[in-house]
């Protein structure tokens, strides 16, 4: 074996091994054994972005997931009136657009590369091929899925516990509600955070108008 050809494996094996570690972070593989991960590595493409290159757009039909190996991602929605709307940056080892490969649903939002930008792409079809032999490997990833469902789920009966709150005008019991409310996903925590300027803004025109009002 040549030097060249010694170094080509090597350099092979660190990234797969970077890439297995990135894996066994991100949520969606959680407790998928060390074989299944570099099986399904296998099945994955290798994708780059430029800086300010969009990844997709919403209400693109989607057919892949990513995994960040480097850079950042923006992931973005727009208003009525057209105004960017900032849900999430993310970073390594993160995945997002993954529930296409189980729905195959327009994309929810936008996402654009913020620097320059590494990524691994699951597309939908690969993941079928691959399934009928590692079974295990989509157990495992509807389970992970489920559980980042039900906190969801129980994010919304908070946040909606707040607005209920703040309907009777007891704006530091929503505060409170909100501050024991959190979230290790990046698009909820930014919802939280969202809601919580929200009521303080409230709260301070209320306490403006009422000190007027006295005055």
């Amino acid at each position: 074996m040549t030097q060249q050809a010694t170094q080509t494996l090597l350099q092979e094996s660190t990234f797969k091994q970077r890439v297995v570690a990135q894996l066994q972070m991100a949520r969606l593989f959680k407790g998928i054994p060390l074989s299944e991960l570099e099986a399904l590595i296998a099945v994955m493409a290798h994708k780059a972005f430029a800086a300010d290159e969009v990844i997709f757009r919403k209400d693109d039909v989607g057919d892949s997931m990513f995994l960040i190996l480097s850079g950042k991602v923006r992931i973005f929605t727009q208003d009525a009136n057209g105004n960017a709307i900032d849900l999430a940056y993310l970073e390594a080892p993160r995945i997002f657009g993954d529930f296409v490969i189980f729905d195959q649903k327009p994309r929810s939002a936008s996402a654009v590369a913020v620097v320059p930008t590494e990524c691994l792409l699951l597309y939908r079809e690969a993941f079928l091929d691959f399934l009928p032999q590692h079974t295990f490997v989509g157990i495992v990833m509807m389970r992970n899925i489920a559980e980042q469902l039900r906190q969801v789920t129980s994010i919304l009966s908070q946040v909606n516990s707040a607005l209920d709150l703040i309907a009777e005008g007891n704006f530091s019991a929503a505060l409170q509600q909100l501050a024991q409310t959190t979230s290790d996903e990046a698009a909820l925590q930014t919802l939280i955070s969202t809601f919580t300027a929200m009521i303080q803004s409230i709260q301070q025109r209320e306490a403006t108008s009422q000190r007027g009002t006295s005055s």
